[in-house]
């Protein structure tokens, strides 16, 4: 089987990004008699760890679908690269190089030429539950779907599959590689852990929360939680990342241990913490939670990510809706006060892992590609 993984930018732009590059890694590993070939649109940092992979690669630019000349060129470019390669299966993440693929298949076949093209299956691969009008071409001329959460199937397409009802859609969760936690644990054998907390002035139990600090990830709901807990203060709130809203949610914190470095990796966050709270609104999933399971870190979800479908409540971590903040602070400091919870918590956590291991994701991902290659 040949496959052609198509990127939708030529840098990490968030979580999307990061974990199509596992899946890449994936399938260069167990190869599985697969003949893989990745694009990326342009130079960046994912070209260069493709070329360090050593692995097959085209790249072009693709800019906005706007421009009659340029998109003509990238049709073009496309084209070439498909016929290069002959691809059985092509596996787009995102829609921006879905449209290109779209508007490439729908010529094709006003040309009648889709004899050329017919092997090859379109796939698009859907991690953002936020609507587009450009939804509706890109399902129907998709052959498969494949969506992070049950959340994005039904925010984004619910609309649509009242209508068209035989689009083969499977929900596919992101897949993590476990040795996460054999980073995770180096450090805090080598006494990094130690040090860490001692440069970033860190004390007591360590609540820790990360990504992008901007409107809907839920940073000002965990402030405005924490600080309603009037007992038991011997707590800090890491903060990691950077964002529009970082200024706002420190002077929101006054008055509470708040730390927040910046970017940092994400060993080292999960090192320091002892619990991890995941409190955004608007993620059609959210990798930190996979991130925390699999080092075995008791962790508060937000209700609203995709991702609390992977856990269960009160078993591999607490769900809560952050909007509602009495309750949110409830469970904040249930966490911190039951110890016996946390290593509950913690145990189920390692052993709900490896469901959503890399290799787990790889092997449902090729088992839909076996769907669809048997379609009609």
């Amino acid at each position: 089987m040949k496959v052609l993984l198509v990127f939708n930018h030529e840098k990490v732009i968030g979580g999307g990004e990061i974990y199509f590059m596992e899946y890449v890694k994936a399938l260069k590993k167990y190869q599985d008699g697969i003949k893989l070939a990745v694009f990326t649109p342009g130079e960046g940092e994912i070209k260069k760890e493709l070329e360090n992979e050593n692995i097959k690669h085209f790249s072009f630019s693709m800019p906005s679908a706007k421009n009659i000349i340029h998109t003509n060129k990238t049709l073009k470019n496309f084209q070439d690269m498909l016929y290069e390669f002959r691809p059985d299966i092509i596996h787009v993440n995102g829609s921006r190089a879905m449209l290109y693929l779209t508007l490439l298949k729908a010529k094709l076949t006003l040309k009648k030429k889709e004899k050329e093209n017919q092997k090859s299956k379109l796939i698009w691969h859907v991690r953002i539950s936020q609507k587009d009008k450009i939804d509706l071409p890109l399902f129907i001329f998709s052959d498969g779907i494949i969506v992070n959460s049950r959340k994005t199937l039904i925010k984004r397409f619910s609309y649509i599959t009242k209508f068209i009802r035989n689009k083969k859609i499977k929900v596919i969760y992101n897949g993590i590689d476990l040795s996460l936690k054999e980073k995770v644990s180096d450090i805090i054998k080598k006494g990094k852990r130690d040090e860490l907390k001692k440069e970033l002035k860190i004390q007591g139990l360590v609540i820790s929360s990360y990504g992008r600090i901007e409107e809907g990830k839920g940073f000002d709901l965990l402030v405005r939680a924490a600080k309603k807990i009037k007992q038991n203060r011997k707590f800090s709130i890491l903060i990691a990342g950077e964002g529009p809203l970082k200024e706002k949610i420190l002077k929101m914190g006054k008055g509470l241990n708040i730390v927040s470095p910046g970017f940092m990796k994400k060993e080292e966050i999960l090192a320091l913490s002892d619990i991890v709270v995941f409190p955004s609104c608007v993620d059609s999933f959210g990798n930190v939670v996979l991130e925390a399971l699999a080092c075995g870190i008791p962790q508060i979800v937000s209700s609203h990510a995709g991702a609390s479908e992977i856990v269960e409540n009160f078993k591999e971590a607490i769900i809560v809706d952050p909007k509602k903040i009495d309750e949110f602070s409830h469970k904040i400091e249930l966490l911190i006060n039951d110890e016996d919870l946390r290593k509950k918590l913690s145990e189920n956590s390692i052993k709900k892992a490896p469901e959503f291991s890399i290799e787990n994701h790889r092997k449902q991902v090729l088992e839909f590609y076996k769907i669809i290659l048997e379609q009609n």
